[in-house]
Order: structure tokens, then sequence, then C-alpha cells
């Protein structure tokens, strides 16, 4: 959501440039590739350590997903103590939101009750949508008529979004970031 206008407007003014897209489900593993030297520059949430360069875009919201059945339904925004003992949509262990998931549940005091973990935050929407539980999704994950209810959390919940890059001082890096 946020590279495809910028991949087509940099694809456009520089068609001499290869650019080779890598989807992951953990910032760390992006930042992995930095610091192995086979990339340049990685983009999405910010990694638990790194000695590269970050810049911060900006943020994305953290929301709620259920079923139009479910008691969130009729709330305007979630507490994060209403998750309390819902059956929940979790994050297999390899997916970075597994641990930011557990680590804002803790802030809160909250213990999730897993019902099935899934590598994949747009299948844990779905999978809240269709009843399966609740989930908590970055907005970038929901289609753009998501099925189910989605929801603020109360406080509202957001995460960085940040471009780690190798080398900041490289002229093209810098023009892409």
């Amino acid at each position: 959501w946020l590279l495809v206008p910028v991949l087509r407007q940099w694809r456009s003014r520089r068609p001499e440039v290869h650019l080779d897209l890598s989807e992951f489900t953990s910032s760390d593993a992006m930042v992995q590739l930095i610091d192995d030297g086979l990339t340049d520059i990685a983009v999405g949430p910010r990694p638990t350590h790194t000695d590269a360069h970050v810049e911060v875009f900006g943020k994305e919201e953290i929301v709620v997903v259920t079923s139009v059945s479910h008691p969130f339904a009729q709330l305007a925004s979630v507490p994060m103590q209403a998750l309390a003992g819902e059956p929940f949509v979790h994050y297999h262990p390899d997916n970075g939101l597994a641990i930011s998931v557990d680590q804002l549940a803790a802030r809160h005091e909250v213990v999730l009750s897993p019902v099935l973990r899934t590598r994949s935050p747009r299948t844990a929407a779905q999978l809240a949508a269709a009843g399966m539980g609740v989930t908590i999704v970055p907005a970038s994950a929901l289609a753009p008529r998501p099925a189910g209810v989605v929801r603020r959390f109360r406080p509202m919940v957001k995460r960085d979004v940040v471009a780690v890059m190798a080398a900041p001082s490289d002229s093209l890096a810098r023009q892409f970031v």
C-alpha cells in the first residue's frame, strides 16, 4: 500500500534502475538482508534492533477486527483490556506481529487466548471477520473493503513505518527514500 505509488513513480523516472521487491513477515528478517549486504533499503515497521540508518516515514494505526455479530461491533472503539479472555486469532512466532501484539497486550496487563495462528495479517483479519475470534492488525493489512468490523483501540495504537538504509550516503538510495 505504501510502496505501490512510490515504485510506479520511481520506475517511470528511473527505468534503468533494477528494483527487486521482497516481502517479509518480520522487519528483523528484512534488516538481516541489509546486514548481509544483500539489499540497500528495507521499508516496514521498526525492527527490534539495527545498526543501520533508520528514517521514520510516519505512523500506521493498529486496529481490532471481529465479526459483525461480536459485541465489539457495537462499540465505537475497543479498550485493550476488553481482549482479555476473547478467542484470539494470533500470529505464528516467525511473524514480527506476534511479538508486537504480545508486547502490546503485556503493556496493558492483558493475557490473550489464542485459538489459532497464521503468518498473514490479512488472513488473521479474514478469520476474525468470519467469527473465529478477534484479532489485531495494522491498517495496511486490511482489504479495501474488509469483511467484518474494524475498530480503533481506545486509546489509539500506532506503530512507526520506517526505511532502513545500508548506506544513507548512497545518492540513489537517498533519492528513493
